[in-house]
């Protein structure tokens, strides 16, 4: 097996389990970390899609989401 299929295979389960995680739990800080696997799962997707594609803009595009998601943490923290 190629190993973009495993690394698209590894990004479908932590998103599943980043689902699940957001379904079945009720702690607030729980969820959002399930969403942030959530995120993470896409992201992994994403690279592995522009490395296929020998694309620069999915890495790009994850730069951008990283910096998004540290600015969140960073709000976050203090709060």
């Amino acid at each position: 097996m190629p190993t973009t299929d495993l690394l698209l295979a590894l990004s479908a389960v932590l998103f599943s389990l980043g689902l699940a995680g957001v379904v079945i739990r009720r702690n607030a800080l729980v969820m959002l970390m399930c969403m942030e696997l959530m995120v993470n799962a896409v992201v992994l997707s994403l690279v592995t899609y522009a490395y296929l594609h020998a694309d620069l803009a999915g890495g790009v595009l994850v730069f951008l989401v990283f910096v998004v998601a540290a600015a969140e943490i960073a709000i976050a923290i203090p709060i």
